[in-house]
């Protein structure tokens, strides 16, 4: 199984976990920790989603502005990461694991460029095989 670590400074993180269930049925997991709030549950994206996800991800880096917006299939998870004024990246996002409860975290986490970059290079090395 690939985890793919994205580490704030502060010790929050979103991690994605990936193994031979993704590359078959689309099934992955998603671990999130900000503040006090943890949450680990399912997604699902197809390989066409990552892999356009991480190829706009890493564009937005190399030209150091837009936005970029990951939505898994079931609509269980949605992230923006944008640039703010001091050029670190921001993460908000929602992370809902049953579409029919109202039980969700609602997140926002900041992180480095360099953060990002070595994160777009371990879900692309992951997502490649």
């Amino acid at each position: 199984m690939n985890d793919i670590k994205l580490i704030a400074e502060n010790g929050e993180y979103i991690i994605f976990y990936i193994d031979e269930e993704f590359f078959k049925y689309g099934k992955s997991e998603i671990e999130i920790k900000v503040s006090n709030y943890h949450v680990r549950g399912l997604v699902w994206f197809s390989f066409g989603e990552l892999s356009k996800f991480a190829k706009e991800l890493k564009l937005m880096y190399e030209k150091m502005k837009g936005n970029v917006v990951l939505v898994d299939s079931e609509c269980n998870v949605d992230i923006t990461f944008s640039l703010n004024q001091r050029g670190y990246f921001v993460l908000k996002g929602r992370y809902k694991e049953n579409l029919a409860k109202d039980n969700e975290l609602i997140f926002e986490l900041e992180t480095t460029q360099p953060s990002i970059n070595r994160w777009v290079t371990k879900l692309n090395e992951a997502i490649k095989r």
